[in-house]
């Protein structure tokens, strides 16, 4: 019931009161009359305050006063009062129901002290017979002996355990002395221990066998108001068990030190507290200092932090592990360990630690060490001679390969079948005859064997192999068993074929080099001699117009040698900046016009910058040379595609080495492919593309592809054909790519008309058709010629009249001195003499021979007259400097 509804019924009690005293009163109001109003009032006031409480009592008081006034006191009905009589019997009331009201508080204060009292020593009471019943079944509970003794040494409490250990009945023990019940005790150390703790108050501690009872028990002894508490443990169990652990662990110590191995032991905190007497031997360290961690101070440098690392993991794991390191021994040497520790764990199964031992594998390891070095050394022989072996039992026909063997046969370890059908699969058909031939032919006369044959590779790489073998016999001469070797000799066959190739085209560029050289010499004077005659005659006249018939036979010869000097790499480049994608968009309308119309052009996008730096005539050639060439293989009469594709590729070394002759850096390289639709070309065919003069259409084709590889290999770049019969063909053309963006100097402008000097001229030149022509055009414009056969000659000459001479006009290639002999004699006689070097081959041939010469220019046979004399007035027009040829621009 909530404590409100209480409040309002200990009020409501005292208006109930006053209300049925006031009844009362007024029924007996005959008998009573008004005499002593308040006296019953005071009895409602004493009643409510005493057991409703001071609130009550006073509304009870106050209700009361205020009825006598109103119901009984004249006059009636109203709260007037009339006579001093009355004010003064109000007072007295007011004060006697006050006092009556103090009094009934006081009371019931202390009536609720004193119950509350009497509670609070019940409660003691009942907590206390708890807490002897708990501090009981707690003792009783504990499993360990517990009793109570006073300073006379007599028992006051003994608790279940500690009555089965004294063996005597509860009744024999509370109130008796120990020493009676027990008088041999006395005669032992306890009686000292307890009398310590009881005199000194101080816990005493203490283990003791009592001989009648056959038992162990341990004392821990405290002092307590009545005197010493003794908790007491039987541990005859425990002391069976220390004395076993005790002799196993001599046992195990003598064990340990007459093993032959090292062998240790370590907490669950991961530090050693036991090592064997050979661990010490070993050492030579004593026990104190190996203990803990001061064994890894004997542990090589370069193997402590591994051990220490695995030491701590698998402790952290609690996993068995095997470690080998390198240990010191006590001669100062480190020998090789192999350390092996296992878990241990208590009969709880709670871990325990690490037991190990540590075995001497110095011996071993160092022939393991030699064996692999000698393994090594073999298979790094194998690998560099990309060399495998094999054996094939003759009965079973089984053939085991090597790893070396399965890696060059691309072949995963232990995948090779082991037959001959295997083996002979991966020969190309045309040798697999061949091969197996050369096999009976060695069984049969017992001499071993050597073959070449070319075999495909697990991932389709065709290459070349050099197998060697030998039979063996058994007592009747019969074979039973072949061994031999593999040897991988595609880089070697490569290198033949690139070797073989780079001499043929050395020799043919050698050939076409000279004859360019010496055909120019001669057009030179053709040239020069036709210029200068055309210059006399009228125009459009019969004799004009066969001598302009002689002029332009004689610059088409020019291009042809020019043509024979980019076969052999001494052509004349004038080189700049290409953007190829560009390029070919550019001359794509020249393409079409000279390929068949049922055969379709196709540029492929590039989203690639493809620049590259070169000659745009020279490059035309190689793509007009190449489209012609793929629309050829299609035919005119057939439907086609010739496709142009250019992209920016890396080229790394090893796909330079898979070119075949080519000589390139490694980097980026912009590729042209120009790939046909045609009938395509067989291997004897794509081995002699190159060839100078080789054709598969019809006589006549002069240099053709020859040419276009001379081209792409003086822009230092690679072309290689793929092609196979019904397939189609593909060239691909690398060029270096462009390093910057800068643009190159353009051609010299025209110079307008002929010029006329007055200047002498030393012409230095082997050939007599070029002196004349030189002589006849420079005389013919004004300029003193003086001319010397060779080297030499013109050394003597410019040593005798060099203040006359102003220039020298000198061949790059002669007999008895060269132009490159000449030229120091000559600038030795004058440092500032102008020098022209004139020559069949190309700017860039004379830059790299000429390299740090200086030189006032260059000009390429043949030339004309008109040329020749516009070339020697720039010369002689510019200031002379102390630049090198390589830091000029080129002049004719």
């Amino acid at each position: 019931m909530p404590p409100k509804f209480y409040l309002i019924l200990k009020y409501s009690s005292a208006i109930f009161a006053v209300a049925i005293e006031l009844l009362l009163r007024i029924a007996l109001w005959q008998w009573v009359g008004s005499a002593a109003p308040y006296s019953v009032v005071f009895v409602v006031v004493l009643l409510v305050a005493s057991y409703a409480g001071t609130g009550p009592g006073i509304v009870a008081a106050i209700a009361g006063g205020a009825s006598v006034v109103y119901f009984l006191e004249p006059p009636r009905f109203s709260f007037m009062l009339t006579n001093r009589n009355e004010y003064l019997g109000l007072v007295l009331y007011a004060a006697t129901s006050g006092m009556i009201i103090a009094i009934c508080r006081a009371w019931r204060l202390e009536k609720k002290k004193s119950r509350e009292n009497l509670e609070r020593a019940a409660q003691s009471t009942r907590e206390a017979e708890a807490a002897r019943e708990r501090e009981a079944s707690i003792l009783n509970s504990l499993g360990e002996a517990f009793s109570i003794l006073d300073f006379g040494f007599r028992f006051t409490y003994v608790n279940e355990p500690a009555i089965q250990n004294l063996q005597r009945p509860l009744d024999e023990l509370i109130g008796h002395s120990l020493w009676d019940l027990f008088p041999d005790l006395k005669q032992q150390n306890i009686y000292e221990m307890l009398l310590q703790t009881m005199n000194e108050r101080v816990p005493t501690h203490f283990e003791m066998q009592y001989p009648p009872f056959d038992r162990w028990f341990e004392f821990d002894v405290y002092p307590s108001p009545e005197g010493i508490a003794i908790s007491t443990r039987d541990i005859t169990e425990r002391k069976r068990l220390e004395g076993a652990v005790r002799e196993s662990e001599q046992r195990f110590r003598l064990m340990a030190d007459a093993a032959p191995v090292l062998i240790w032991t370590a907490r669950p905190d991961k530090l050693c507290f036991y090592f064997n007497q050979p661990w010490l031997n070993f050492t030579g360290r004593t026990f104190e200092q190996e203990v803990g961690n001061g064994w890894m101070e004997g542990i090589h440098s370069d193997d402590a932090h591994r051990v220490l690392e695995t030491f701590v993991q698998c402790f952290d794991a609690r996993e068995q592990f095997f470690i080998e390191y390198r240990f010191r021994h006590h001669d100062g040497d480190y020998r090789w360990m192999l350390n092996k520790a296992t878990p241990r764990v208590t009969s709880a199964g709670e871990f325990a630690g690490y037991i190990g031992t540590c075995i001497d594998i110095h011996d071993r390891k160092k022939f393991e060490e030699e064996l692999r070095e000698s393994e090594a050394q073999l298979r790094l022989a194998l690998d560099a001679s990309r060399m495998g072996n094999w054996s094939r039992d003759v009965r079973s026909g089984k053939i085991v390969w090597s790893p070396e063997l399965e890696a060059i046969f691309g072949l995963e370890p232990g995948t090779f079948s082991g037959t001959d059908e295997a083996y002979y699969g991966f020969i190309l058909p045309e040798y697999r005859d061949y091969a197996a031939a050369v096999v009976r032919k060695a069984v049969n006369s017992g001499t071993d064997y050597e073959m070449e044959f070319r075999f495909t590779r697990a991932d389709g790489q065709i290459r070349w192999m050099l197998g060697r073998g030998r039979a063996f016999y058994d007592a009747d001469g019969e074979p039973v068993r072949l061994v031999g070797v593999g040897i991988d000799i595609t880089e070697r066959k490569r290198h033949e074929e690139r070797f073989l190739h780079s001499q043929k085209l050395e020799s043919l560029g050698i050939l076409a080099g000279g004859i360019a050289h010496d055909f120019n010499n001669l057009l030179t004077g053709i040239m020069g001699g036709a210029s200068l005659v055309l210059e006399d005659l009228e125009p459009q006249t019969v004799p004009w117009n066969v001598q302009k018939n002689v002029l332009d036979a004689a610059e088409k010869a020019a291009k042809l040698t020019h043509q024979m000097l980019a076969y052999s790499g001494k052509g004349r480049f004038f080189v700049e900046r290409i953007d190829l994608v560009q390029y070919v968009r550019e001359i794509t309308p020249l393409l079409d016009a000279s390929i068949p119309k049922k055969v379709s052009l196709v540029q492929t996008p590039s989203t690639y910058e493809c620049c590259i730096e070169g000659d745009p005539a020279q490059i035309q050639q190689v793509i007009m040379n190449l489209v012609i060439n793929a629309a050829e293989a299609i035919g005119a009469e057939n439907a086609g595609q010739v496709v142009i594709s250019i992209r920016v590729q890396d080229a790394d070394e090893a796909y330079i080495q898979a070119l075949p002759a080519a000589n390139i850096a490694p980097g980026k390289y912009v590729v042209l492919e120009i790939h046909d639709t045609g009938a395509g070309m067989d291997a004897l065919t794509r081995a002699r593309i190159f060839d100078p003069f080789f054709t598969t259409k019809f006589t006549g084709r002069g240099l053709g592809l020859a040419a276009v590889q001379g081209i792409v290999s003086g822009h230092k770049g690679a072309i290689q054909v793929y092609s196979e019969p019904g397939a189609g063909t593909t060239f691909k053309v690398l060029f270096p790519v462009a390093a910057a963006a800068e643009e190159l100097a353009d051609e010299p402008a025209d110079w307008g008309h002929a010029p006329r000097g007055a200047a002498t001229v030393l012409v230095i030149d082997d050939e007599e058709v070029v002196r004349q022509a030189a002589r006849s055009a420079l005389e013919r414009f004004g300029y003193q010629v003086i001319v010397a056969a060779d080297g030499e000659e013109g050394v003597r000459l410019f040593r005798e009249r060099s203040s006359e001479i102003s220039l020298i006009l000198l061949d790059m290639t002669m007999p008895v001195l060269s132009g490159e002999e000449a030229l120091p004699r000559l600038l030795q006689i004058q440092p500032g003499a102008r020098v022209v070097v004139s020559s069949g081959y190309s700017e860039v041939e004379a830059e790299r021979r000429f390299a740090d010469a200086r030189l006032s220019g260059f000009i390429q046979k043949p030339y004309s007259a008109l040329q020749l004399a516009r070339c020697v007035d720039k010369a002689l027009s510019e200031p002379t400097t102390e630049l090198s040829f390589r830091d000029r621009a080129t002049i004719g």
